[in-house]
């Protein structure tokens, strides 16, 4: 038995251009073979989404465009390790990374004690770039906040070589850290890059800010994925995301004691098979936002990723199918620049994909409309 669940022109980020994609021919089971085939399925939606990525570790969650690169940072002494480095490419494509058109850095320094006062910790910055830049010359120097947080925004020139950079730095307290927000640029092209610089910085938010994480639920959530799949979201996927993706909703659907499934849900249009209709299909999906969340134990993983939740459940009932058989499926997505192709098996009723690779980050950087198809393999066995 095949159940055929399609869904044509959805809004993700993913290809350069906007596709225009064929109608594709399905069999509504329940109806005359002839008469069926004439039936197309029509695009729904034309929209499209912005192209941001979300950066997520223990430290902070940021949000850039996909147009500039993240480099997750590394330590660089015992008291200041950088988190991140985001970098925005030359036009003419250089690997290196002084040639790059603006690079925006954020680091935390570990104080020992908490009762430096920010406005000193400030006066030592200075001292310290004034002695160290050739040609130091501020600018700029002033109160302000990051995430509602104390903080100093100075902005000065100074060389690098024999060529002149413009740079906005922040220092920001957090209880007995400091965080340090450093934007860089040419002189000449600085201010060219500074509204998409606020932008990024505006969605900065530092761990204070961030809600306890569930563990529980969690775990809870993976325990119902299939291993083949649970082991690949675990690699990629750290608690921060997974705690926003796994809600409560989510989670007290998936156990049973809630039938309304979360609004974030997509149903996709189903047609019951004659022959089994006390097991007709109703499919539901979920792609989150893009994120960047590099494991702790493996920070060279700097790979953008999507996660593409997908249940089914009984369309009488609206709970999850969990009864024999496991539900086999495929499942592909297409767009323009972008062909996905998996294939899953849940018992269930439950699955999580992990939307990545070259050609997926590369897609990532403009959006466009695109296909998602899941073909139902077995239904009764």
């Amino acid at each position: 038995m095949l159940y055929s669940v399609i869904l044509l022109f959805l809004p993700s980020i993913l290809g350069a251009e906007s596709a225009s994609l064929s109608s594709s021919t399905y069999i509504p089971f329940g109806y005359d073979y002839q008469q069926a085939t004439q039936l197309q399925i029509t695009p729904q939606s034309s929209a499209t989404t912005n192209n941001t990525i979300t950066f997520v570790t223990s430290e902070i969650r940021i949000d850039y465009p996909s147009s500039w690169n993240a480099l997750p940072g590394i330590p660089t002494s015992p008291y200041v390790d950088s988190i991140v480095t985001f970098t925005l490419p030359p036009e003419n494509n250089s690997d290196t990374l002084a040639d790059n058109a603006g690079i925006l850095n954020i680091a935390k320094h570990a104080l020992f004690h908490e009762s430096v006062e920010l406005e000193e910790y400030i006066g030592t910055q200075v001292y310290f770039l004034r002695n160290t830049i050739p040609g130091f010359n501020l600018l700029q120097l002033n109160k302000t906040t990051v995430d509602g947080k104390p903080a100093y925004q100075a902005v000065y020139t100074g060389l690098e070589g024999t060529d002149t950079t413009e740079t906005m730095k922040l220092w920001v307290r957090s209880g007995s850290l400091r965080y340090i927000v450093t934007y860089s640029a040419n002189a000449e092209s600085f201010s060219s890059h500074l509204e998409s610089v606020r932008s990024i910085l505006s969605s900065l938010r530092i761990t204070g800010a961030q809600a306890p994480i569930d563990i529980g639920r969690i775990t809870e959530v993976l325990d119902r994925i299939p291993e083949s799949s649970r082991e690949k979201v675990v690699d990629f996927v750290n608690s921060f995301v997974l705690d926003s993706v796994f809600d409560e909703n989510l989670r007290q659907f998936i156990e049973g004691s809630n039938t309304t499934l979360p609004s974030n849900f997509t149903r996709l249009p189903t047609y019951p098979a004659a022959a089994d209709e006390d097991r007709s299909i109703s499919a539901y999906y979920y792609i989150s936002p893009a994120y960047l969340s590099p494991p702790i134990d493996n920070p060279e993983i700097n790979e953008p990723y999507k996660l593409l939740v997908i249940i089914f459940t009984n369309s009488t009932s609206n709970r999850l199918i969990s009864e024999p058989p496991p539900l086999d499926y495929k499942l592909r997505i297409n767009g323009t620049g972008i062909s996905i192709e998996d294939s899953g098996t849940t018992p269930t009723g439950f699955d999580v994909k992990i939307l990545n690779g070259i050609s997926f980050v590369e897609a990532l950087k403009n959006p466009q409309q695109y296909s998602i198809a899941l073909d139902i393999q077995n239904s009764n066995g």
